[in-house]
């Protein structure tokens, strides 16, 4: 019974001690609030803030608790630092509305000649009776954020002026560029041109030589050597005419040897501007017995085949492969030191071939590319006007291969 008496008498004590008031209560929250709180009567003087507040505002519940929402007492600005007016301010937009505000941005000065920036949230306090008793601010410090936005939209501005400067250099050094390259487009097509022309040009002046040189061979053939024939015969003669006693002597020797001098180096250079044989025999017949020729006055083992036997072969086009068999069987023999040559003129998959091959020292690539080796280049070109084409294959030590192609449409 003792227990039991003792156990109400501790209930009812409990009950009738006092509880924490709402002002308290409030305080307390106020208190371990991270934003800053303000709380202003219906007449517009700020009645309570928590330590928070008076962190961000740089000023102490004092000074807070002693202003009211005019514009004068706090000197707002909005972000950009344009003053507000009593009527642009957050108390007198719930005021007017009754609603709560949210979000709104204010930059308000600091005793410390700082400024800091807030993001206000505010909301009324409305009486049972439905009347306006006041508002509640909530704030927080968005300084550092709205410097960082700034900071960021004024590396952006730089940046964008960075681009377009860097736009702009590209864009130009683009259009330089492209009126380079179209520069250099009408020079490598006016190059072009230039070299086509040369090209035609050497040709022609080519045909033109080999033509003449056939000209001035036909007339040495013609004038000279058949005079000097002539000549010798009519010195026979007179040699008939002389005394037993003369003839014996010797004495028209030395004009036989003259003559005989005369006729063979009018040959010489009869064969060498156009081989007699090339027109009377064809190509053919002019190349083998050249072959032979080789043979005989150098002792080069020589070797010769064709299958073209009864191709007909324009005059140029065989003057021209004529030449190329020269000019390589000459390099064989003068350069070269071969101790064979076999020449090859064939049809081949669809072409003419001519086909060169000694046994000699060969050429290095320097002496292959070389721009002073200008009877390979002659013949390169002049390939080049019968649609043809000219493939050296030679290694140092190892002999040289020098292929002639033209298609036979060119035949």
């Amino acid at each position: 019974m003792t227990d039991e008496i003792k156990e109400r008498s501790e209930e009812k004590s409990s009950r009738e001690r006092p509880l924490l008031s709402q002002e308290d209560i409030l305080e307390k929250i106020l208190e371990i609030s991270p934003i800053g709180i303000i709380i202003q009567d219906e007449e517009g003087r700020d009645v309570m803030a928590n330590s928070r507040a008076e962190e961000i505002l740089g000023i102490d519940r004092g000074e807070i608790t002693s202003r009211t929402y005019r514009a004068d007492d706090w000197d707002p600005h909005d972000r950009e630092g344009n003053p507000r007016r009593d009527e642009d301010t957050v108390a007198v937009k719930v005021r007017n509305t009754g609603r709560p505000v949210f979000g709104e941005e204010v930059m308000i000065p600091r005793p410390d000649g700082t400024h800091v920036i807030l993001s206000v949230n505010a909301t009324p306090i409305t009486r049972e009776d439905g009347s306006y008793g006041g508002l509640v601010y909530s704030f927080e410090d968005i300084t550092q954020r709205v410097n960082g936005e700034k900071e960021l939209a004024q590396s952006r501005e730089h940046l964008q002026e960075l681009v377009a400067v860097k736009t702009a250099e590209l864009e130009e050094a683009n259009r330089r560029l492209s009126s380079e390259i179209e520069e250099r487009k009408m020079k490598e097509k006016e190059l072009l041109i230039t070299t086509e022309q040369l090209r035609k040009l050497s040709q022609r002046i080519e045909t033109v030589r080999e033509e003449e040189k056939a000209r001035f061979a036909a007339r040495i053939h013609d004038t000279f050597e058949q005079s000097l024939a002539i000549l010798k015969m009519r010195i026979k003669d007179l040699e008939r005419s002389l005394s037993d006693e003369k003839r014996q002597g010797g004495e028209l020797e030395p004009i036989y040897k003259t003559l005989n001098y005369f006729l063979d180096e009018i040959q010489v250079v009869s064969e060498e501007l156009r081989p007699r044989i090339l027109s009377d025999a064809g190509l053919m017949a002019a190349i083998e017995w050249q072959m032979k020729d080789v043979q005989k006055n150098t002792g080069i083992d020589t070797s010769f085949h064709s299958n073209i036997d009864g191709l007909v072969i324009t005059e140029v086009l065989s003057t021209f492969i004529y030449r190329v068999f020269q000019e390589a069987v000459s390099n064989a023999v003068k350069h070269a030191e071969a101790f064979h040559v076999e020449t090859d003129l064939l049809i081949e998959e669809g072409a003419l071939t001519l086909r060169i091959i000694d046994d000699g020292r060969g050429m290095s690539r320097e002496e292959q590319t070389d721009p002073e080796s200008l009877g390979l280049l002659w013949m390169k070109e002049r390939a080049k006007h019968f649609g043809g084409n000219i493939e050296i294959m030679s290694r140092e030590d190892r002999g040289t291969e020098i292929t002639l192609r033209v298609p036979i449409s060119s035949v």
